[in-house]
C-alpha cells in the first residue's frame, strides 16, 4: 500500500559551518550546507526568469527554439527596465537572470528527465556571455545583449539544469517522493526545493555528499568571469503567484516560513511594487500580472 503524502515541510537550522536544511516528504532529508566561497559586498536583483523548453526535432542550438527564447527573454528584460524594481540603498547591485527549460515531448511528469536540458541551458548561457562573440546571428540577441549590458546582468542560474540533477542524478528522493514531486499539481514543491538551493549557491554555501557543486549550476556572462556569491538576493513574482495557493506559492509557503523561523535568512516580501506597463516581469506566454511581489532574502550572519 501506497505511504500518504502530506504537504512537504521544510526546516532550516543554523549549524557552525553553516546551515541545515531538512527537506520532507515521506522521509526527512536532512542536508548540511557549508561557506566554502567568501562573500561579495552588494545584492544580487533578478532581471528576469524564463521558461523554455527543449524540442529534440528542432535543429536551431541543440533543439532551443533560440530566437523565439532571446525575443521571450528581452520581453520580460524590458518590463523590469520599465518598472520601479531597483535596490536604492546605495548598495552595488549584481544583476541575474534565471533560466528553467524542460523538455515537454515526455509528458509533464517526466519534463525534466532529458539531460539534454543542461546542454541547452549551457549552450543559451554561451551566447549572452558579453566577452565572447556569439555564433548565433540576429537582431534579437544582440539587443538582449545590449539590455543585459545596461542592467549590468554578470550571472545566468540554470535552474532546469539543477531540477534535472536534483531528480535523477543526485538520488535524493526515493520513487515515490519522485512520483509526488513531478506531478503537474505539486510541481511548485519541486520549485521550492529548488529554490533551496538556488538560495545556497546566491550565498555562497554547498551542499555536503553525493551532489554536483552549485556554482556549476551558474554562468558567468559579464565581465566578472568567477561567480562571486553575495549576502543579499531580491526576486520580483508576478502577484498572481502569491494569490494562487498559499501552500504552493513561491511568495508565502513552503520555503519561505522555513526562512522566517530560522536564525540563519532574513526573508522579507513587500506586494506589491507597480510596473509603469502591464506586461509583466516572466517573459510571454506565462502568467500575466501588473504587480509583482518582491521577495527579499538575506543572510543574518554576514550582512
Amino acid at each position: 500500500m501506497a505511504t500518504a503524502i502530506e504537504s512537504p515541510k521544510f526546516t532550516i537550522n543554523p549549524h557552525s559551518a553553516g546551515f541545515s536544511a531538512q527537506v520532507k516528504i515521506i522521509d526527512g532529508h536532512e542536508i548540511l550546507f557549508e561557506r566554502t566561497k567568501e562573500l561579495g559586498r552588494g545584492t544580487f536583483l533578478d532581471i528576469t526568469s524564463y521558461n523554455g523548453e527543449i524540442h529534440a526535432k528542432m535543429s536551431d542550438m541543440c533543439g532551443c527554439k533560440l530566437k523565439k527564447d532571446i525575443q521571450g527573454i528581452g520581453n520580460s528584460v524590458l518590463a523590469y527596465q520599465q518598472g520601479s524594481m531597483r535596490p536604492t540603498e546605495g548598495q552595488p547591485v549584481v544583476g541575474t537572470c534565471v533560466i528553467d527549460y524542460r523538455d515537454p515531448s515526455h509528458g509533464l511528469p517526466q519534463r525534466y528527465s532529458d539531460p539534454q536540458i543542461k546542454v541547452v541551458e549551457k549552450a543559451l548561457c554561451e551566447q549572452l556571455d558579453l566577452t565572447k562573440k556569439p555564433s548565433f546571428k540576429g537582431q534579437a540577441l544582440q539587443s538582449l545583449r545590449g539590455q543585459f549590458k545596461e542592467q549590468d546582468v554578470q550571472y545566468v542560474i540554470c535552474e532546469g539544469s539543477i531540477k534535472h540533477d536534483m531528480l535523477y542524478e543526485w538520488k535524493m528522493f526515493t520513487p515515490q517522493e519522485q512520483e509526488f514531486l513531478t506531478s503537474p499539481e505539486n510541481s511548485p514543491y519541486l520549485c521550492h526545493t529548488a529554490e533551496l538551493f538556488i538560495t545556497a549557491l546566491r550565498m555562497g554555501y554547498q551542499p555536503q555528499g553525493p551532489f554536483s557543486s552549485l556554482t556549476d549550476y551558474v554562468h558567468a556572462v559579464g565581465p566578472n568571469c568567477e561567480f562571486t556569491p553575495l549576502p543579499r538576493s531580491i526576486t520580483v513574482y508576478p502577484s498572481t503567484y502569491a494569490e494562487s495557493r498559499t501552500d504552493l506559492s513561491p511568495v508565502v509557503g513552503p520555503f519561505t516560513p522555513a526562512m522566517k523561523a530560522c536564525n540563519v535568512f532574513e526573508n522579507t516580501v513587500t506586494q506589491p511594487i507597480v510596473m509603469q506597463n502591464a506586461h509583466n516581469a516572466y517573459a510571454e506566454g506565462n502568467r500575466q500580472s501588473s504587480e509583482p511581489a518582491t521577495v527579499v532574502i538575506s543572510d543574518l550572519r554576514h550582512l
